[in-house]
């Protein structure tokens, strides 16, 4: 065995948590910069918290962890506990999303929200 194959097979690919993480590898490789993943992952999830709450979307932010310099994103939904498993039955959810305030609050932002231009780098919406 070599000394590189002897370094990875002593490296852990260890989910962040128990939740489930999918590589997001359609941005490129591992970042190399040790200082901009520990900023990118915060900046992430402001990012998506915003513009989802703008659009109405019924997701809370998309977090991003590395594993091992690679970046690794979970999606969950508008206030749900992170730990809540298997979305509810269809039935459970159509009720949700009519009863609870929070859901009922992006339905109708989500509603008035046609989009003309959005601008990624403010998320500006600017609906009709």
């Amino acid at each position: 065995m070599s000394d590189t194959e002897h370094r990875q097979s002593q490296v852990s690919w260890a989910a962040p948590d128990e939740d489930t993480w999918e590589l997001e590898a359609n941005h490129g490789s591992a970042l190399p910069v040790v200082p901009l993943r520990d900023q990118l992952e915060v900046a992430f999830a402001a990012g998506f918290r915003k513009t989802f709450a703008r659009l109405g979307l019924p997701l809370s932010p998309i977090e991003l962890r590395h594993v091992n310099g690679w970046p690794y994103v979970s999606f969950f939904i508008h206030d749900a506990p992170r730990k809540a498993g298997n979305p509810p039955p269809a039935i459970v959810l159509k009720v949700l999303t009519r009863v609870h305030p929070g859901f009922r609050r992006r339905t109708r932002i989500a509603r008035a929200a046609t989009i003309i231009e959005f601008d990624p780098v403010t998320a500006t919406v600017r609906s009709a």
